[in-house]
C-alpha cells in the first residue's frame, strides 16, 4: 500500500458563535494505492484503531480522496470523493461527489460505503434504493482451501 497527502489540518466546529472543544482532523488531498494481492483489511483496521487511540485522534476524515485498487488481473477500480470517513464498524464512508471508475463503467453518486469482505472475484457493487455499497474481496480469503472430513 502506498499513500500520500498534502497536509493534516485541525478544525474545531462552530455553531453560531460557539466553538466546540473537540477538534476534527482532516487529511487533505489523500491519494492511496492498494496492492490487492496480499491485502489483509483486518491488519489495516487494527493498525488504524491503535493509531487513533495512541494519538488521541477521535475524529479523522479525509478531503479530496482518490483510492486505486491494483488487482492481479489488471482490473481497474478507482474511487474518488470529496470526503471519506472511517466508521467504527471498519467500513469507509465516502460522501460529497463520489465517482467509482471500473473497467467498463463509471458511477457517480452522493455517497458510498466501502467494506472489505470474503468472496470470489475482485469486487462487487450493490445498489439498494438510494445507497451504493462496494465490497472489495481480499484474495487471502478465497485462495486458502479447506478440507472438510465428514464422519
Amino acid at each position: 500500500m502506498q499513500f500520500s497527502f498534502q497536509k493534516i489540518s485541525k478544525e474545531s466546529p462552530k455553531i453560531g458563535f460557539l466553538k466546540f472543544s473537540l477538534p476534527f482532523y482532516y487529511v487533505e488531498n489523500l491519494s492511496v494505492q492498494i496492492e490487492m494481492e496480499n491485502m489483509d483489511s483486518k491488519t489495516i483496521w487494527d493498525d488504524l484503531k491503535r493509531y487513533h487511540k495512541k494519538n488521541a485522534i477521535r475524529f479523522l476524515q479525509a478531503r479530496n480522496v482518490k483510492i486505486d485498487f491494483l488487482f492481479a488481473k489488471q482490473k481497474k477500480l478507482q474511487i474518488s470523493s470529496n470526503s471519506m470517513k472511517l466508521k467504527e464498524d471498519g467500513t469507509y464512508l465516502f460522501s460529497g461527489k463520489v465517482t467509482i471508475l471500473t473497467d467498463d463503467q463509471v458511477f457517480n453518486h452522493p455517497s458510498l460505503r466501502l467494506s472489505f469482505s470474503r468472496g470470489k472475484g475482485s469486487y462487487h457493487i450493490e445498489k439498494r434504493e438510494e445507497r451504493i455499497k462496494l465490497l472489495v474481496f481480499e484474495p487471502s480469503h478465497f485462495s486458502k482451501s479447506e478440507v472438510i472430513i465428514s464422519p
